[in-house]
């Protein structure tokens, strides 16, 4: 009964939304169609779209046939049962403006599983905090980080928001824009300016004699959703009701996987920022976002949320999605404590993660048609900070998993409040001049172990050092070689004729790649096989896979 009621409640929601009530919003999840799988470099993405846009197929089909004819005069229909369409295929899924009376019918179209109403996602805000000493704490600590080179160079950070405006610092570095408001303006806005602050502490630049961003190298990938639904009362009024249909976090969510429509390019971000969430633990349209979660798990993007600011209700006041296991959830911090509007987890949950400060945080903010720097609080600006060392973590290793990237966040974490994780604190705040030497031990262990892994190192880096020249990532690309020689060097048997087989099989993988990469890998290949031959002990040299022409002089990376 009570999930009939929450049905309704949502159907007379959406409903309102529109002047005459004869349309609704609704969510229409397909069953999923296996597609083959497409091959190739970035063959997750395309497999991701061709599987979905075949789900999808069935109602698609079937919406076409009902778009109206061309008639004019009384035969013309006064109202077309389908108003819109917009293919959700990140999650089998569609979203779907209709004609009330048409619900039944849509649930009669083969391969629907669900059909959902169109539910409001909300961008939770905190009071600026009244008079008090302005936060600079995300830059303390960073700035280790920046004098070793870190400065999230390569690295490309999704933001959903409220837009964000082009200023001196973000230079030219948004290097992708999507508008998915009611009203989408052509290039980049941010009337409520969240989006902009949000920005500002995770990857601004230089500006007014300071550094504001703990990235301010990496791109920015950003997509306007959340809106004020009313720009009646006051401007603290006005942002309290910032919100935006599910239909179109989802689109948002979709857009990042794919930003130029392109699923062969490799150019969604390696990490997403977002502020928004469901103040309810179990929204209607949960399942769909759970699925989006998934997707972006899929292709490695670290999705990092505001724990929100519901603190107040105590125990379990973190919005939905930061409330799941799939994200990495932010509270804020004023001074050393919970600021008293930072959602709290449960012990269940194990929410929040971690903790940032989040009270009168100083970055670029609005000031009527100006956009200078002031404070903000809320759990919003505490999350880039957390989502900017992620950053940096990614542009020394971008191959770390969401669960190795967690770990180093938590073993650098300064506990906070009850020893261990709390409800309140998550595991701490995590130090960024410790951040940097654990993952100085990380990255030479792994650099060390050489193995396949070890190729797409040395092709991420070379590429990398190639375009910037960085003295950082030249040093990261020459330890993964000396990580693939050691490797050479472990499993050569140069008192036997007999090759070992993991030393053929990884041999033949880097003959490979040197054939159909030659500029890269070949020299590469070389300076490993020269390695080879100088262990060996003269007369029992083994065979080795792919060598039949005579050695050359090689240059190593300069």
């Amino acid at each position: 009964m009570i999930g009939k009621f929450v049905l309704f409640l949502g159907l007379a929601l959406c409903s309102a939304s529109f002047a005459d009530g004869l349309y609704q919003r609704f969510l229409v999840r397909m069953k999923k169609v296996q597609a083959p799988r497409s091959p190739g470099k970035n063959g997750i993405t395309r497999s991701i779209k061709e599987q979905g846009k075949a789900s999808l197929a069935p109602l698609l089909k079937a919406f076409r046939s009902l778009e109206p004819k061309s008639l004019s005069g009384p035969r013309a229909p006064r109202s077309v049962p389908i108003r819109s369409v917009n293919e959700l295929w990140l999650i089998n899924s569609a979203s779907v403006v209709c004609r009330s009376d048409y619900t039944e019918k849509l649930k009669l179209i083969a391969g629907v599983e669900e059909i959902y109403p169109d539910e409001k996602v909300v961008l939770s805000t905190a009071d600026s905090g009244g008079a008090g000493i302005l936060s600079d704490e995300n830059r303390k600590g960073v700035s280790t980080l920046h004098a070793e080179g870190l400065r999230g160079q390569g690295v490309k950070i999704g933001i959903i928001d409220t837009g964000i405006i082009e200023h001196v610092a973000f230079g030219k570095r948004i290097s992708a824009y999507r508008d998915f408001t009611a009203k989408p303006a052509a290039g980049p806005v941010d009337p409520v300016g969240h989006g902009t602050h949000v920005a500002g502490t995770l990857a601004g630049g230089s500006y007014k004699e300071r550094i504001l961003g703990v990235a301010p190298e990496s791109e920015l990938v950003v997509a306007r959703v959340l809106e004020p639904v009313s720009k009646s009362g006051s401007t603290t009024e006005v942002q309290q009701r910032i919100e935006a249909f599910a239909s179109r976090i989802l689109n948002a969510m979709q857009w990042m996987v794919d930003p130029d429509g392109d699923p062969s390019t490799d150019d969604y971000p390696a990490i997403i920022n977002n502020s928004w969430g469901f103040p309810q633990k179990f929204p209607i349209t949960r399942q769909l976002f759970e699925e989006a979660l998934n997707r972006w798990a899929e292709l490695g993007i670290l999705p990092i949320f505001a724990a929100g600011n519901d603190g107040k209700k105590g125990e379990g006041s973190i919005l939905f999605p930061g409330s799941t296991s799939q994200v990495i959830t932010v509270g804020a911090l004023k001074d050393s404590k919970r600021a008293y509007f930072s959602g709290m987890g449960t012990a269940k949950s194990k929410k929040p993660d971690f903790m940032a400060p989040g009270y009168r945080v100083y970055s670029l903010k609005k000031f009527g048609n100006k956009t200078l720097l002031g404070p903000m609080s809320g759990t919003s600006m505490a999350t880039p900070y957390v989502a900017g060392l992620t950053a940096l973590i990614k542009q020394m290793d971008p191959y770390m998993s969401f669960q190795e990237v967690y770990e180093v966040l938590k073993e650098s974490a300064v506990d906070l409040g009850a020893r261990g994780w709390d409800t309140g604190h998550g595991w701490g705040k995590p130090d960024s001049e410790t951040i940097y030497s654990h993952m100085k031990k990380k990255t030479r262990s792994k650099f060390s172990k050489g193995g396949k892994s070890g190729f797409r190192y040395y092709r991420r880096f070379y590429l990398e050092w190639q375009k910037t020249r960085d003295p950082s990532i030249q040093r990261s690309l020459i330890n993964v070689e000396l990580g693939l020689l050691a490797f050479a060097e472990k499993h050569s048997q140069p008192s036997s004729k007999e090759r070992n087989p993991i030393l053929v099989l990884w041999l033949n993988e880097l003959e490979k790649l040197a054939n159909s990469e030659p500029e890269l890998f070949a020299p590469l290949r070389g300076r490993i096989l020269k390695r080879i031959r100088f262990i060996s002990i003269p007369g029992t040299e083994p065979e080795i896979p792919g060598d039949d022409s005579e050695e050359k002089e090689i240059s190593s990376p300069q």
